[in-house]
């Protein structure tokens, strides 16, 4: 204490200001690092949420792909056929363009695994979708009910099957995706001094 006290005031000025300076800088580095962190993390979430909102999407418009074949089979005029149709192709046209964009991402091998099972089941799934679709037009347009009986059946046998993979597929990708955005943002906060809910 003596040393300090032997000081001449312009000194212990000089001294207390180049101290502050220095621990402004120790914290300005510090809060550069937090940001830079949760500027990684902040992109992290938003390429997952475009990930899960993709799966999500394409899990939809497969439901309504469905529904579109459902009530081809329950309606008997042609007009009001075509036009279920021509939704089915294009909600298959959407979920083709989301596979596009999803396929452009940089993703992982579970990912891509899940990606390449929704796309084999989707695709299984719009031929035999397309084939009922003309086998009820064709019903529809002779008023044959012998040929609906058989869409049917076709539709129960053949094509209700192939919707379990794709859905179940969407379905899990898109919870594991949710979870790892869960612990991103859970990994990420504490960090800053946030504290995450």
């Amino acid at each position: 204490m003596k040393a300090w006290r032997d000081l001449k005031v312009r000194t212990k000025i000089f001294a207390l200001v180049a101290a502050g300076c220095l621990g402004l800088v120790v914290l300005g580095a510090m809060a550069l690092n937090n940001m830079r962190a949760l500027s990684n993390s902040v992109k992290e979430a938003n390429t997952g949420m475009e990930r899960v909102a993709g799966f999500s999407g394409m899990k939809s418009d497969f439901l309504e792909m469905r529904l579109a074949l459902v009530y081809m089979l329950a309606m008997k005029d042609a007009e009001k056929i075509a036009g279920k149709e021509q939704e089915f192709l294009k909600t298959a046209d959407r979920i083709k363009q989301i596979l596009g964009d999803l396929g452009k991402q940089e993703l992982t091998d579970g990912d891509k695994k899940s990606l390449a099972e929704f796309r084999g089941g989707f695709e299984s799934y719009m031929e035999k979708g397309t084939r009922l679709a003309e086998q009820i037009k064709a019903a529809a347009a002779k008023g044959d009910e012998a040929g609906r009986a058989e869409a049917v059946a076709f539709a129960t046998q053949s094509v209700a099957p192939l919707y379990d993979t794709p859905a179940r597929s969407s379905h899990r990708w898109c919870r594991k995706i949710s979870q790892e955005l869960t612990g991103c943002t859970k990994r990420t906060w504490p960090r800053t001094g946030v504290r995450s809910s």
